[in-house]
């Protein structure tokens, strides 16, 4: 059986290893891209800031004429929002 002692001695051999070893050199950076911006994720997609608020005022202007040209719709989604509502506070 190993006594306390042995393993002193072989704690004491491995630090004085660790020890003799060189300190470690990190490894150089390499030139990563920075992160992008919006203004870039949106260049890379064909989007410019005016075009992105164009889509949102035609995407504004067709939901608001929902209710009045699909009035089946607009009560389906308004009963399964509520079912699903209801079935979730349960």
């Amino acid at each position: 059986m190993t006594s306390r002692s042995d393993f002193a001695r072989e704690l004491a051999a491995l630090q004085n290893q660790l020890d003799s070893l060189p300190d470690p050199v990190p490894p150089a950076a390499q030139d990563a891209p920075g992160p992008s911006s919006l203004e870039t994720l949106l260049d890379d997609y064909g989007l410019k800031f005016n075009s992105l608020e164009d889509v949102w005022d035609r995407l504004n202007a067709e939901l608001d004429g929902v209710p009045q040209n699909k009035p089946l719709l607009t009560a389906l989604a308004a009963l399964g929002i509520g079912y699903l509502l209801g079935r979730a506070t349960r």
